[in-house]
């Protein structure tokens, strides 16, 4: 099926009433938009790693307006990285490294796309390419060593975990204590600092480590994508409790598919559920209710289709309408 029209005829000559037929092709272009778009990051990947497109300004300027039309927010990021190295401007360099670093563990799961295994390679090497690209203008720091860290877990196979270990990300324990040492770094990465000591110390650690780096000026600063980490740990601090319920709330309203999965797993905390409830009549609702809501915005949006579906299947619902998500 690859355009509408074949689409709809299948779909008319199966017996389908008109309503369910155009929800059935609307379906069909939204995942057909998310393939352009992964069309799209797979081109700017073979033009960014040939150096005549990136010593030329004018290419650069082209390749850039390319890059904004991307949707996803880590694509796009990791576009632009190496684009603003040959430009040469290291404030932007930094600006996109911060945001990299601090992107959710859980992004790929929410926004990640399924590509192909060719084209997976593809994309390992091209977050070779970007880190050594990185390391030869800024050198090797422990930033470095953060988003190589974040782009081996991206892809979630041991062929990208082995890029973490070209630059030194396979800390160990003490190393990280070390690291974590440096104010700069723990204020900034604190979320990153618990993933990857989790499962690594005790319960009693980690939670120590976590109160030693995060504060009420941490916790305003914060992006959303790092409020994940309070699933596991929720301050008894009062104004830090505001400062974060009021942030989770504003994020559900953003309507990021990422952030309202981070919300929904802190729901497991009774308190917080029971202190968004007092700012959001929908956190009033039942969790199953919630989740079952979300994931069903989740598979309409074409993203995560299969986990969206799986979920869906999880909490018992297991319509027919679902599957035309899988078939495209």
């Amino acid at each position: 099926m690859d355009e509408v029209e074949g689409v709809a005829d299948y779909l008319k000559s199966n017996g389908y009433g008109f309503k369910e037929s155009l929800r059935i092709q609307s379906q069909f272009l939204q995942k057909k938009n998310i393939l352009k778009q992964q069309q799209l990051v797979l081109e700017l990947i073979e033009e960014i790693t040939t150096v005549e497109s990136l010593n030329n300004a004018f290419k650069r300027s082209i390749l850039l307006k390319r890059t904004k039309t991307i949707k996803s927010r880590f694509w796009r990021r990791i576009i632009e990285l190496p684009i603003a190295m040959a430009a040469k401007n290291t404030a932007w360099v930094k600006k996109l490294k911060k945001n990299l670093c601090q992107e959710s563990p859980y992004y790929p799961d929410i926004r990640g796309w399924n590509f192909k295994e060719k084209d997976r390679e593809l994309i390992r090497n091209y977050f070779l390419f970007v880190l050594k690209s990185y390391s030869e203008i800024l050198g090797r720091d422990e930033e470095l060593r953060i988003l190589s860290e974040k782009l081996s877990l991206y892809g979630g196979t041991n062929d990208f975990k082995t890029i973490g270990s070209r630059y030194d990300a396979d800390w160990s324990l003490a190393e990280l204590r070390e690291s974590f040492k440096n104010p700069y770094l723990r204020n900034r990465y604190f979320d990153f600092y618990f993933l990857v000591l989790m499962n690594r110390t005790s319960s009693t650690e980690l939670v120590q480590r976590i109160r030693e780096s995060i504060s009420e000026n941490v916790l305003k600063r914060a992006k959303n994508s790092q409020y994940w980490i309070f699933e596991y740990f929720f301050p008894a601090d009062k104004r830090m409790r505001e400062i974060i319920l009021t942030k989770l709330n504003n994020q559900w309203e953003e309507r990021d598919y990422t952030y309202r999965f981070h919300i929904l797993k802190i729901l497991s905390n009774s308190v917080v559920k029971k202190g968004l409830s007092q700012k959001n009549p929908i956190f009033n609702r039942a969790t199953f209710q919630i989740e079952r809501q979300f994931y069903t915005e989740l598979l309409s949006s074409g993203e995560a289709s299969h986990y969206a579906f799986y979920e869906l299947s999880k909490l018992g619902d297991k319509s027919s309408n679902h599957l035309w998500w899988l078939i495209f």
